[in-house]
């Protein structure tokens, strides 16, 4: 995905049941196109369910430092610009996270308390992600 596609233009797969696919399919934009989309839609599955808790800092910032790398490598705009506005969504979640800690004063391993700081309802109200 760091080179253009160069199999023309293929037509759609579905991931769901695929198996094997040619070299030749892998080349195609559309395969390409729907592996950046699929890649988003999941990640951003994925960290909806983390959006609230009181770690998505930590837990978002490897993936964001990956994001970051593959926009600045990558050389299809549109590959780019739904990266990027993903990476965004995630970067602005964790700010709004780490606002929101730091007014606690519990300790991390007080697990009733993080429980009741994912539940809160300011927090799923107030979340850019789950906005996102």
């Amino acid at each position: 995905l760091r080179q253009k596609p160069t199999g023309g233009a293929g037509k759609q797969r579905d991931f769901g049941s695929i198996l094997k696919i040619s070299k030749t399919q892998l080349k195609t934009a559309a395969f390409h196109e729907q592996c950046v989309t699929r890649t988003v839609e999941l990640l951003t599955e994925h960290f909806a369910q983390w959006a609230t808790h009181i770690g998505f800092p930590e837990l978002a910032h490897p993936t964001l430092l990956e994001l970051r790398r593959f926009v600045k490598a990558s050389p299809v705009e549109k590959f780019r610009r739904q990266v990027k506005q993903l990476g965004e969504a995630l970067q602005a979640n964790s700010d709004f996270i780490m606002a929101q800690r730091q007014g606690v004063q519990f300790s991390p391993k007080d697990l009733d308390a993080v429980a009741a700081f994912r539940g809160q309802d300011r927090l799923r109200a107030g979340s850019p992600l789950l906005k996102f």
